[in-house]
């Protein structure tokens, strides 16, 4: 991936968390019961609960089967391609 396709993504999404906060472009939202009392959108939530739950079965996953997140070096195994 070339550095200015990362660029565009970075900025596409960061452009998506800012439409996805403001609670006009959802049909729920929610303002939390304690300051700063901010009116958070629906979607942006539910982002931001994925985000957080990925995170947080990515760290178990990872805790749990390391020979599965373990890296190892190109060209020693680890694929099916049938090179060698």
């Amino acid at each position: 991936m070339h550095a200015s396709n990362c660029a565009q993504r970075g900025a596409a999404g960061a452009w998506s968390l800012v439409n996805d906060w403001d609670p006009a472009n959802s049909s729920t939202s929610w303002t939390p019961p304690f300051a700063p009392h901010w009116h958070i959108g629906g979607v942006f939530l539910i982002a931001a609960g994925a985000l957080a739950t990925g995170w947080l079965l990515m760290s178990a996953g990872a805790r749990l089967a390391p020979r599965y997140f373990a890296r190892t070096p190109q060209g020693e195994g680890g694929g099916d391609r049938g090179e060698d």
